[in-house]
Protein backbone atom coordinates (compact mmCIF):
# COMPACT_ATOMS: atom_id res chain seq x y z
CA UNK A 1 0.00 0.00 0.00
CA UNK A 2 1.49 3.40 -0.95
CA UNK A 3 2.09 5.78 1.95
CA UNK A 4 2.86 9.50 1.87
CA UNK A 5 4.31 11.57 4.69
CA UNK A 6 3.17 15.16 5.06
CA UNK A 7 5.20 17.69 7.06
CA UNK A 8 4.59 21.28 8.09
CA UNK A 9 0.94 20.75 9.00
CA UNK A 10 -0.80 23.26 11.26
CA UNK A 11 -0.96 21.90 14.81
CA UNK A 12 -4.74 22.21 14.71
CA UNK A 13 -5.07 19.97 11.63
CA UNK A 14 -7.59 17.12 11.71
CA UNK A 15 -8.61 14.30 9.35
CA UNK A 16 -11.20 16.49 7.60
CA UNK A 17 -8.48 19.07 6.80
CA UNK A 18 -6.24 16.34 5.35
CA UNK A 19 -9.09 14.91 3.24
CA UNK A 20 -9.86 18.40 1.90
CA UNK A 21 -6.15 19.04 1.14
CA UNK A 22 -5.92 15.73 -0.76
CA UNK A 23 -9.00 16.54 -2.84
CA UNK A 24 -9.64 13.85 -5.52
CA UNK A 25 -6.93 11.57 -4.08
CA UNK A 26 -8.23 8.25 -2.80
CA UNK A 27 -7.27 7.54 0.82
CA UNK A 28 -7.33 3.93 1.99
CA UNK A 29 -9.93 2.96 4.58
CA UNK A 30 -9.59 0.82 7.68
CA UNK A 31 -11.24 -2.61 7.56
CA UNK A 32 -12.35 -2.49 11.19
CA UNK A 33 -12.16 1.04 12.60
CA UNK A 34 -12.40 1.47 16.37
CA UNK A 35 -14.47 4.59 15.80
CA UNK A 36 -16.97 4.72 12.88
CA UNK A 37 -15.96 8.35 12.28
CA UNK A 38 -12.29 7.34 11.92
CA UNK A 39 -12.45 5.16 8.80
CA UNK A 40 -9.56 6.68 6.80
CA UNK A 41 -5.95 5.55 7.13
CA UNK A 42 -4.64 8.93 8.30
CA UNK A 43 -2.17 8.88 11.17
CA UNK A 44 -1.46 12.25 12.80
CA UNK A 45 1.82 12.16 14.73
CA UNK A 46 2.44 13.62 18.18
CA UNK A 47 5.56 14.56 20.13
CA UNK A 48 6.66 12.78 23.31
CA UNK A 49 4.46 15.11 25.33
CA UNK A 50 1.37 14.23 23.26
CA UNK A 51 1.15 17.50 21.34
CA UNK A 52 0.76 17.49 17.53
CA UNK A 53 4.08 17.33 15.67
CA UNK A 54 2.90 18.77 12.35
CA UNK A 55 3.47 15.46 10.55
CA UNK A 56 1.20 12.67 9.38
CA UNK A 57 1.28 9.45 7.38
CA UNK A 58 -1.49 8.58 4.95
CA UNK A 59 -2.16 5.27 3.24
CA UNK A 60 -3.40 5.76 -0.30
CA UNK A 61 -5.32 3.38 -2.54
CA UNK A 62 -3.03 3.31 -5.59
CA UNK A 63 0.28 4.38 -7.09
CA UNK A 64 -1.59 6.97 -9.16
CA UNK A 65 -2.97 8.49 -5.96
CA UNK A 66 0.58 8.56 -4.58
CA UNK A 67 1.87 10.35 -7.68
CA UNK A 68 -0.95 12.90 -7.44
CA UNK A 69 -0.32 13.43 -3.73
CA UNK A 70 3.39 14.05 -4.35
CA UNK A 71 2.43 16.80 -6.81
CA UNK A 72 1.03 18.68 -3.81
CA UNK A 73 4.55 19.07 -2.37
CA UNK A 74 4.89 22.71 -1.24
CA UNK A 75 1.17 23.37 -1.74
CA UNK A 76 -0.50 25.69 0.76
CA UNK A 77 -2.80 24.58 3.55
CA UNK A 78 -4.03 27.89 4.85
CA UNK A 79 -0.82 29.91 5.06
CA UNK A 80 1.53 26.95 5.53
CA UNK A 81 3.58 25.19 2.87
CA UNK A 82 3.09 21.44 3.20
CA UNK A 83 5.91 19.09 2.27
CA UNK A 84 4.92 15.71 0.82
CA UNK A 85 7.29 12.75 0.60
CA UNK A 86 7.10 9.17 -0.60
CA UNK A 87 7.29 7.14 2.55
CA UNK A 88 6.58 3.60 1.49
CA UNK A 89 5.35 1.82 -1.59
CA UNK A 90 5.33 -1.97 -1.75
Amino acid sequence: MPVIKLRGLPWSVNNADIIKFLDNIQIATKEQPNDPNDIFCIYLMTNNDGRPSGECFIELKSDIDLENAIKLNNALMGQRYIEGYYYFND
